[in-house]
């Protein structure tokens, strides 16, 4: 176990016993969710917890803001608010991130929210095409900003990783016909559903994709790249995220029949 995920977990216990205690009859759930849960965090990654709540009421919250301050610098803590009323409208509106979220959560505190969540295809597909795009806007306008120093666009690639890679898993799930998608127990982590992702791409000549996600993992770990790699590695995202947006446009909305 890293330093990173013991420092993690030591967090989660203090601000899991915090909030049961300053919260009281108004918490339903505690759930970490993301890198967090299946213990893959890395330096540049976020800590992320959804608190479910029957009522959001401020005298509560406001005794529990300097204990999630406190956390958010020590551990990049992230806290996700729902109100159980609202647990069914918010997964549809964030497809994507719930469709990641019931592959790999770990519940604190309570039962479990997400044991009879089913997110639709059509909300999954609206949302992937909407988040590809918007990686892809994203990466072009920061481009534009900081590419001159090359060790500048490290921090974009790390950040980038994340959002790729549940892209991918979610282009994983979806190509599935609705016989395999029922039967299937199997999640498959989002680094691995972009490796298998890349696989059905053209080599680069380059750069091979397999260096192509070996730096992108380094940026993510390190935050750092030798010097020549991080343009490289740019406009291999780019490329990944353009055939990402294309395959997302490709994908049929209505749920498939076996």
């Amino acid at each position: 176990m890293t330093n990173t995920v013991k420092n993690a977990e030591k967090m989660l216990e203090k601000i899991t016993e915090q909030v049961r205690t300053l919260l009281g009859e108004h918490l339903v759930s505690i759930t970490v969710f993301g890198s967090a849960a299946d213990g893959q965090l890395r330096r540049s990654s976020d800590v992320n917890v959804l608190l479910e709540l029957r009522r959001f009421e401020f005298s509560a919250i406001d005794q529990l803001r300097e204990a999630v301050r406190v956390a958010h610098a020590a551990v990049r803590l992230q806290v996700m608010v729902v109100l159980s009323s609202e647990l069914a409208s918010t997964s549809e509106l964030f497809a994507v991130k719930f469709q990641d979220i019931l592959d790999r959560h770990r519940v604190l505190y309570g039962p479990d929210p997400f044991a009879t969540t089913r997110v639709s295809r059509e909300a999954t597909v609206r949302q992937l095409r909407q988040m590809v795009l918007n990686q892809l806007l994203k990466i072009r306008e920061r481009y534009l900003l900081v590419s001159l120093r090359e060790e500048q666009l490290i921090p974009l690639i790390a950040d980038s990783a994340g959002p790729i890679r549940v892209a991918a898993s979610i282009f994983s799930k979806l190509e599935l016909s609705a016989a395999d998608a029922t039967h299937s127990k199997d999640v498959i982590h989002p680094k691995r559903a972009l490796e298998k992702y890349v696989s059905t791409l053209a080599p680069r000549q380059n750069h091979p994709w397999t260096g192509i996600l070996e730096n992108l993992s380094t940026a993510r770990e390190t935050l750092t790249l030798p010097p020549g790699l991080a343009i490289e590695t740019f406009r291999a995202l780019h490329e990944l995220l353009l055939d990402m947006h294309k395959r997302a446009e490709s994908l049929t909305i209505q749920e498939q029949t076996p």
